[in-house]
């Protein structure tokens, strides 16, 4: 028993002699311990904030550069309005455009004599109709169909020419101006 009891205390000893050595150590170790703690805790929050300014970042390099956008897409349309006007600006300037309007105007009369002619004829032809017998007046409602109808021939020949001539001129106005056009464009 005394062995037993010899063996018990040295083990005893033994294990309050290691428990002695860590507790020193312990001791010695806390406040590294402590730091190591503390770096970690740090080294998670740079993380953290880290993250949180990148995104900040990209979401206002994003909006930077929509409102580069923006403005790009607001100058083409500035441009293009302004070219929209320029080209208007060189249609409406043309050499021949005095001449086009003018040559418009007598077709507008022309077109308006020539209706009146149609319902001249149309009433000559009733009233050629309805005489029987009046040679004279007969004959001078049938002079006045056939002059009227030369008119109308007349009036119409000049609608056609005049029509030609406004095409011709359109066509060397849209030719003169495309060059200006095109640079424009």
């Amino acid at each position: 028993i005394f062995i037993f009891a010899l063996i018990a205390v040295n083990v005893s000893t033994f294990e309050t002699i290691v428990t002695g050595f860590e507790r020193i150590n312990n001791n010695r170790t806390y406040d590294i311990k402590k730091l190591i703690i503390k770096k970690t805790t740090l080294e998670q929050q740079l993380t953290q904030k880290g993250l949180t300014v990148s995104s900040d970042n990209l979401t206002k390099q994003i909006n930077e550069k929509i409102k580069e956008n923006n403005e790009l897409q607001n100058q083409i349309i500035s441009y293009e309005e302004t070219a929209q006007k320029q080209r208007n600006r060189i249609s409406e300037q043309s050499n021949n455009r005095s001449e086009i309007n003018a040559l418009n105007k007598q077709n507008d009369v022309f077109e308006t004599n020539r209706k009146d002619l149609v319902d001249s004829i149309k009433d000559t032809k009733n009233e050629l109709s309805k005489q029987k017998g009046f040679f004279t007046s007969r004959k001078v409602l049938t002079n006045t169909l056939i002059n009227d109808q030369k008119r109308l021939d007349y009036l119409n020949n000049k609608i056609i020419i005049n029509n030609e001539r406004i095409g011709q001129l359109e066509k060397l106005d849209s030719s003169d101006s495309q060059g200006k056009i095109d640079f424009v464009n």
